[in-house]
C-alpha cells in the first residue's frame, strides 16, 4: 500500500459536496458546482487540511449519482493534486459494487477510499469479517478508510468489530470513528497499529488526555478549520497550554444544534434527531458562515426544521468571530 496508518496525519475534512442553484430538484443529473468545489479543495488546503474524505455521509453519497460522483472526484484529485490524501467514497449497498466504484475511483488517482458496510440488513460478525476480507482480496492495492458510524451502519461496533478488521482486513490504515465506543484503547489495539484512528473533531481533545500519544489527527466536518489545525498541532506536539487555549475557544462557541427542549420527532438525546439531519445540518452550518457557501442540499435530504436553521446561524457567526484567531496556522509536518 501506498499509504499507511503513519501518513495519516492532520486535519481529514468531510465536507459537504458543493452544489449548483438547482440540485435540490432530482431532475438534475449533474449537480456539482465544479468552480465552488475547485475553490473549496483550494481554499481548505491553505487552511491547513492535510485529507479528505469525500462522499461519505456528509458528503452525500446517496444523494449522487455514479456520474455525478466520479466527476466531483476527480475534479478533487486533479485540484488537489497530491498537496494532500484522499480518500474517496465507495459505499453502497454490496460487495460487487463497493468493488466497482473502488476500482474506478482508485483509477482516477484517489489515494484510497472511504467504505463503511453494507447498507442493507444489520451486519454480523460474520458479514463484516467476510465484507472486509472480500474488499482486501479484490483490491489489495487500495487503502481504505473503516467509516464506522453506528447512526448509519446498524451496529455498535464491539470489540470484536475491530479484531475483524485486526484480522481480516489487511488494507484498512484508518478509521474514522463515530459510535459510543466503551474502551476505545481495546478497540485500537483489537485493529492494531495498522489502523491510524480519527476522532470527530473536538473529541480529540479528551481523548488525547486519555490516551496519550495514540493519536495523530482529526475528521471534522466544517469551520473554523484554522482553529481544528491548532488543535491537532497541539495534541500532535503535546502542548497543553496551547490546547487548553484552543479547548476554551471551541468551548465558548454557542451550540450549533437547538437545545433539546426545541428538539421533535425523537425520544432519545440531541444524537438522535441529529442523525435525522445531519448531511443538511452540516452544509447549513457551511452556509451561515462567511469562509465558503456550498449551495442548497440535495434530494431527498433537504428537511431541516427552523429550530435548527435558527440555531446554526448564531453559531455561524461566531464561527466567523473565532476563526479570525487562528488565520495562519499551519499542519505540523
Amino acid at each position: 500500500l501506498k499509504l499507511t496508518a503513519k501518513d495519516i496525519k492532520g486535519v481529514v475534512l468531510m465536507n459537504p459536496t458543493p452544489s449548483t442553484p438547482n440540485a435540490g430538484d432530482w431532475r438534475e443529473t449533474m449537480s456539482i458546482d465544479f468552480d465552488t468545489s475547485k475553490k473549496l479543495f483550494n481554499m481548505t488546503l491553505d487552511s491547513g487540511v492535510s485529507g479528505y474524505a469525500l462522499c461519505g455521509t456528509l458528503g452525500e453519497n446517496p444523494g449522487l449519482i455514479w456520474d455525478e460522483k466520479k466527476a466531483y472526484i476527480k475534479t478533487a484529485i486533479e485540484t488537489i493534486n497530491h498537496r494532500a490524501y484522499i480518500f474517496a467514497g465507495a459505499t453502497a449497498l454490496g460487495t460487487k459494487e463497493v468493488i466497482r466504484q473502488m476500482r474506478e475511483l482508485h483509477a482516477l488517482g484517489a489515494d484510497g477510499c472511504f467504505v463503511g458496510l453494507p447498507l442493507w440488513q444489520t451486519p454480523t460478525i460474520q458479514n463484516m469479517n467476510d465484507w472486509w476480507r472480500d474488499l482486501a482480496e479484490a483490491c489489495p492495492d487500495i487503502p481504505i478508510m473503516v467509516y464506522a458510524n453506528s447512526s448509519f451502519f446498524k451496529t455498535t461496533y464491539p470489540n470484536e468489530f475491530w479484531q475483524g478488521i485486526g484480522k481480516h482486513a489487511p488494507t484498512a490504515v484508518a478509521a474514522k470513528v463515530s459510535y459510543a465506543y466503551k474502551d476505545l484503547d481495546a478497540d485500537m489495539d483489537a485493529a492494531t497499529s495498522r489502523v491510524q484512528f480519527l476522532p470527530g473533531n473536538t473529541s480529540l481533545i479528551e481523548l488525547s488526555r486519555k490516551y496519550p500519544g495514540r493519536f495523530k489527527s482529526a475528521w471534522i466536518p466544517q469551520p473554523p478549520i484554522e482553529a481544528s489545525v491548532a488543535m491537532v498541532n497541539a495534541v500532535v506536539t503535546n502542548d497543553a497550554d496551547s490546547l487548553a487555549r484552543v479547548e476554551a475557544d471551541f468551548k465558548a462557541l454557542p451550540s450549533r444544534n437547538p437545545p433539546m427542549s426545541q428538539q421533535k420527532g425523537t425520544a432519545g438525546g440531541p444524537e438522535s434527531e441529529f442523525a435525522m439531519y445531519n448531511a443538511q445540518v452540516v452544509r447549513e452550518a457551511w452556509n451561515a458562515q462567511s469562509y465558503l457557501h456550498v449551495g442548497p442540499p440535495r434530494p431527498p435530504y433537504r428537511d431541516l426544521p427552523q429550530t435548527w436553521v435558527d440555531s446554526i446561524g448564531v453559531w455561524g457567526k461566531a464561527v466567523d468571530v473565532m476563526r479570525k484567531k487562528y488565520i495562519g496556522v499551519k499542519a505540523v509536518k
